[in-house]
């Protein structure tokens, strides 16, 4: 079995894939201890040539990909309900709490007034005059 099947095969059993301990937190495939030394070896890197570092060893099977802040899986039942619950609680806090259906409307009208604007081209630029050299005298100034 080559180290990447290794390492995946490893993780999916929630045990270091380097040392196979699983009685400390796993993070990216590894213990705790075998974490510390890879992120010490990571954080002597300059910042460049860190991600670079990450792809060499997930490749090599030292190290499982970072997941944190992916996009929720294509399948995952929840990620269609979040938004439609977001949908709902939109319609449901427009001008119009009573009639969602109302509300859609409203919304549908907004988007397409919005998307027409966007269409436009921007307005021209106010033209600033030019500064004078000489300041102008007030009134006062001149002794009139």
């Amino acid at each position: 079995m080559q180290q990447r099947e290794l390492a995946k095969e490893r993780e999916s059993r929630r045990v270091c894939i380097v040392c196979e301990d699983g009685s400390t937190r796993i993070t990216r495939g590894l213990c705790a201890k075998h974490y510390e030394k890879y992120r010490a070896k990571f954080l002597s890197l300059p910042l460049e040539k860190r991600p670079k570092y990450d792809e060499f060893l997930i490749e090599r099977g030292l190290l499982m990909p970072n997941r944190q802040g992916k996009k929720l899986d294509d399948d995952d039942p929840f990620a269609d309900a979040l938004d439609q619950f977001k949908q709902a609680e939109t319609l449901a806090a427009g001008p119009f709490p009573e009639d969602p259906h109302l509300n859609r409307q409203v919304f549908q009208a907004l988007a397409k007034i919005d998307a027409e604007a966007a269409k436009q081209p921007p307005a021209p630029k106010e033209v600033v005059p030019e500064k004078r050299d000489k300041p102008v005298k007030t009134k006062k100034e001149s002794g009139k």
